[in-house]
């Protein structure tokens, strides 16, 4: 659907990128994660809010513990990790949110306010691969 969608509106001259932004909140947000590893090659940028912890990350396994499809990619066949890394990840949450079962102390490192940045009360999580 995608591809029809620009190939579409290249074809009444839209000027339109390749890949697309794919945004949710919640189950869409997760979904958005997740159809991030099928199909690196048609995304841009992931937006995504309240995912509950339940992002896809490129990962087999960790330990003895085997990551599969939706969190993981160890059952996904000719996964392309060069495309994943051409997307970018924007997860954030509220930051006076504390219902996120996967965020247990916003006091982390992980964590950085944006209210100086962007006027919000909003906090982001940063991935790097």
């Amino acid at each position: 659907m995608i591809k029809y969608a620009i190939n579409y509106l290249k074809s009444i001259n839209v000027n339109v990128d390749n890949r697309v932004i794919i945004s949710g909140y919640s189950e869409v947000a997760k979904f958005a994660s997740h159809f991030s590893l099928l199909h690196p090659e048609l995304i841009k940028f992931v937006i995504a809010n309240g995912t509950s912890g339940c992002i896809s990350m490129p990962v087999t396994n960790i330990g003895e513990y085997t990551f599969s499809y939706p969190t993981g990619i160890s059952d996904l066949k000719n996964f392309d990790l060069d495309s994943f890394k051409k997307i970018n990840f924007f997860y954030y949450i509220g930051s006076t949110d504390k219902s996120d079962p996967a965020i247990p102390d916003f006091e982390t490192a992980f964590y950085e306010e944006l209210d100086n940045i962007l006027g919000t009360s909003n906090v982001i999580v940063r991935f790097e691969y």
